[in-house]
């Protein structure tokens, strides 16, 4: 059975909806790369589309920017875990729930702590500690030159720059969300 004209426009703002998030996520994480400043913000816009449109379209944007992000030399491919988990924790968060500004920050929370171990683990098992990529390997062999040992300095900064990073990127989400035109959520609402 085909998609009647309002199914069809449905599809179309959806599909409009993760493209731009992806390339917002991918815009603001090179913007924060550009100015080597320790940051990431590649999910502000992943908490909004799964605020708007749930956890398959989550999983979707989070792949998608990964991807980006990695053929550019801005992440490396294995940190997609960290914004898988970004999508699960949000989703479990917003079902359900009047939205807030503060249920948008336990989101960037959870996400940080969840970011923060999951990032760091990856980054000390999988990379020795040092990716090569991001500005944050500054801050981890800054740790390192005081005399921490790696795995505390990978494990300390990745927990520091994710709340920071989390907590930015979940409040602009909540502005972002807020933005959005009933209109255009009224016409892209998935049924």
């Amino acid at each position: 059975m085909r998609p009647d004209g309002t199914q069809r426009q449905r599809i179309y703002l959806l599909i409009l909806g993760i493209l731009a998030a992806i390339v917002g996520n991918t815009a603001l994480a090179w913007v924060v790369h550009f100015l080597a400043f320790p940051l990431y913000l590649d999910s502000l816009f992943t908490f909004v589309v799964v605020r708007r449109w749930g956890l398959l379209s989550g999983v979707t944007v989070a792949l998608a920017t990964n991807g980006a992000l990695s053929s550019l030399s801005l992440v490396l491919f294995p940190f997609v875990l960290c914004h898988l988990l970004t999508v699960l924790g949000t989703g479990l968060l917003f079902r359900r729930r009047e939205v807030s500004l503060r249920l948008f920050l336990l989101a960037g929370a959870l996400s940080a702590l969840t970011n923060g171990l999951a990032g760091s683990f990856v980054s000390y098992f999988v990379f020795q500690g040092v990716t090569s990529v991001n500005p944050i390997d500054n801050l981890v062999l800054g740790l390192v030159f005081t005399g921490q040992s790696m795995f505390a300095a990978v494990f300390w900064a990745g927990i520091v720059t994710n709340l920071v990073d989390k907590l930015l990127s979940s409040a602009g989400a909540f502005y972002v969300d807020q933005g959005i035109s009933p209109s255009f959520l009224a016409k892209a609402k998935s049924s």
